[in-house]
């Protein structure tokens, strides 16, 4: 299932695999807009 929660900031959580994942909403309907700027980096 799913929610239409607004979340101000995103809350790291772990997934089965124990590696970290950021969880974020910006509520339902297009009410709000979000933005998530991200960097990766190159590993080997």
């Amino acid at each position: 299932g799913h929610s239409h929660t607004n979340m101000k900031t995103p809350d790291m959580l772990k997934n089965i695999d124990n590696k970290d994942v950021m969880v974020f909403q910006t509520a339902g309907r297009g009410i709000y807009v979000g933005r998530i700027d991200v960097e990766l980096e190159k590993v080997k």
